[in-house]
């Protein structure tokens, strides 16, 4: 079964850490752009609080005051309940888990005792435990940590088939194809910043001294080289010959795609 499966499944030996899966929001265009749309979609849901009385022919009745409805009001100095919505989901499509520590610290004018603040998945780690699954969490920045008991952090995670603690971030399995658009992203601006022209050899069947080859390769960078020089005339030394290396028809139709794509 196992030889199977890899004659069916790519291989790959790349694995992102978290902290690279988390860079991908920065770095990815498609990594953003799915994030952004889920998260804000998700931030976008009105908020209600209901309270469940099972006796009544009424089961639930809308929550507009108390201590949990000001915690989800006021939430924390730094952030408002919408923004709250949108690091959570974003957290856990990106990581596979998302943080929230509940702590008594508030904005001054906050009716509520308590606040809700986003922690970086990237710098949690989990204290195991035989009995209760985990008995704490550990936050680290630099060299120093803080230890949080289970109590006071709540955690939202996609399903694992291969954590017993952490989510699976739908990053990961796409590891392959976002290194591969990101190489092939940056072989297209190289190719279009030299005038959408490809590269190409210069020949002689002199011997050439090693700091005349440097010279040479010096003045094609800095006149000849980039968008700005596109279509310059080249004008090369008594003896020497340019010869173009070609993009293959498969490889333009594919360069023009990308481009379109974007």
């Amino acid at each position: 079964l196992s030889s199977l499966w890899s004659q069916v499944l790519p291989r790959t030996n790349t694995i992102l850490t978290p902290q690279q899966m988390a860079r991908k929001y920065a770095t990815s265009v498609w990594v953003f752009a799915c994030v952004n749309a889920k998260a804000s979609a998700v931030a976008s849901v009105p908020f209600r609080l209901y309270k469940q009385k099972p006796t009544e022919l009424n089961p639930t009745k809308e929550v507009m005051s108390g201590p949990l409805y000001d915690m989800f009001k006021w939430v924390n100095p730094e952030m408002t309940l919408s923004d709250l919505w949108f690091a959570t989901e974003a957290w856990k499509e990106l990581i596979g888990s998302s943080f929230w520590v509940i702590s008594d610290e508030v904005a001054p004018e906050s009716p509520s005792k308590w606040g809700i603040y986003i922690a970086n998945p990237t710098r949690m780690s989990p204290i195991p435990d035989p009995k209760v699954g985990i008995k704490g969490w550990i936050y680290r920045v630099g060299n120093k940590q803080v230890v949080l008991d289970r109590t006071q952090v709540i955690h939202f995670k996609s399903f694992s088939s291969i954590s017993d603690y952490l989510g699976v971030s739908p990053v990961s399995p796409a590891t392959a194809s976002l290194n591969l658009d990101e190489k092939a992203t940056a072989h297209i601006t190289k190719f279009y910043s030299q005038g959408a022209r490809p590269g190409g050899v210069i020949e002689t069947k002199e011997d050439i001294p090693p700091d005349e080859i440097r010279r040479l390769e010096t003045e094609l960078h800095e006149f000849w080289e980039g968008s700005d020089n596109a279509y310059k005339t080249l004008v090369l030394w008594e003896g020497l010959t340019w010869k173009d290396v070609s993009t293959s028809p498969k490889d333009a139709e594919y360069l023009g795609q990308k481009a379109v794509s974007r």
